[in-house]
This record gives structure tokens, sequence and C-alpha cells, in this order.
């Protein structure tokens, strides 16, 4: 199997094995060949540090080192903020 450049990181979430791919951006391993995962074109270049299962409707949530936390749900990709108690927004 041929990658598009280099596959710096690689991620197992739920069963599914995603890559991230400099130039392609989030990538899944389907049988023998590497798919790109539509609507997750905002992360191209992105440095990806982590890929969770999020449970609510079986979202991935995705963890960039400096662009923030985003949610994709399989067709869209959302920037998301969480709320937290240093947020002060009780």
């Amino acid at each position: 199997m041929k990658a598009p450049l280099r596959l710096p990181t690689a991620y197992s979430v739920s069963g599914r094995l995603l890559f991230n791919d400099l130039n392609e951006g989030l990538l899944e391993l389907s049988g023998t060949k590497l798919v790109k995962l539509e609507g997750c074109e905002k992360l191209k270049g992105k440095d990806i540090c982590a890929i969770l299962p999020f449970p609510e409707d079986n979202k991935l949530l995705i963890c960039t080192v400096d662009r923030g936390l985003f949610l994709f749900n399989g067709k869209d990709l959302k920037e998301t903020v969480f709320k937290t108690c240093s947020s002060n927004t009780y």
C-alpha cells in the first residue's frame, strides 16, 4: 500500500485505523487502501495529537496541537469548545 506523502501518526479508534497525512488530511485504512475522510479538509497540514471516541452519536474528538478541538460525525467537521470551571461561565 502506498501512502500519498508520509504518515507521521496513526490512531486506532473504535476498531478503525486512521492516519494523518500532511498533504491529504485524515485518511482511514479500508481493506488495503487508504481512503480520505471527506469533510476533514480543515485538518490538512494540522498537527493532530490525539483522536478519541466521543460517545455522543459515535463521533470522533480530534485534538490538534495548536488549532483546538474538533468533532467529526462522519460527514462534517466542527470546531468545538468545552465549558470548564476556568471559563468563568457557570
